[in-house]
């Protein structure tokens, strides 16, 4: 495994889980001009707390307000 770029940003953890759906949106466009859009990424690993490996649920995260089940996007 290689790991090419780590870009870590404020969650915002405040806002919509829309609103960060956004913001990643935005990060992985960011990722791509960085890295040459000839170079997609294969994976992309984001950290999130409280994960259900069950169900892929993020479940009452508590420095989120995305409420109690976040589903897997």
């Amino acid at each position: 495994v290689n790991i090419l770029i780590v870009i870590r940003f404020d969650t915002e953890g405040k806002l919509t889980f829309q609103d960060f759906l956004k913001k990643l949106g935005l990060e992985v466009y960011i990722l791509n001009v960085v890295m040459g859009w000839e170079r997609n990424p294969i994976e992309i690993g984001i950290g999130v707390p409280k994960a259900n490996t069950q169900s892929g649920n993020r479940e009452n995260p508590s420095n989120f307000k995305w409420g109690w089940k976040i589903p897997p996007t």
